[in-house]
């Protein structure tokens, strides 16, 4: 009975540490996703300012020094905005990892059913939605 005791404990151990995992990966997945909405704002300010140096340039209001940086500002932020994609798709990648689900190997209709259960969990944690 001790064996078995200890058992049950291992057991309910591993459970918390799996869930704690897929926790984790789901709370960054949802911070990456917020990210790519902020990362694209901040791209198109950044373009937004380099059309106004721009023409401030041409009519010689600035140097070519704030004209170059507001190019790498521009350049910049366009990079971020990719790679808080591609960071949300790792993190996805990661809560279906944790999880033991990937989605490209169920069909249409189980994806559906595995997105409504994100959003019911993040529901009840009063936070928005992650997965589209």
């Amino acid at each position: 009975t001790e064996t078995l005791a200890q058992l049950k404990t291992q057991l309910a151990s591993s459970v918390e540490r799996v869930e704690q995992r897929i926790r984790i990966a789901m709370t960054l997945a949802r911070a990456s996703h917020t990210g790519i909405d902020l990362s694209r704002e901040a791209a198109t300010a950044a373009a937004k300012n380099l059309e106004l140096v721009t023409g401030a340039y041409a009519r010689g209001a600035v140097s070519i020094i704030d004209l170059l940086d507001a190019q790498n500002a521009a350049f910049s932020a366009d990079q971020q905005a990719a790679n808080a994609a591609y960071d949300f798709l790792v993190d996805l990648m990661e809560v279906e990892r944790a999880a033991s689900r990937f989605g490209f190997l169920v069909t249409g209709q189980e994806r559906v059913s595995w997105h409504e259960e994100l959003d019911a969990f993040f529901r009840r944690a009063g936070l928005k939605k992650v997965a589209p």
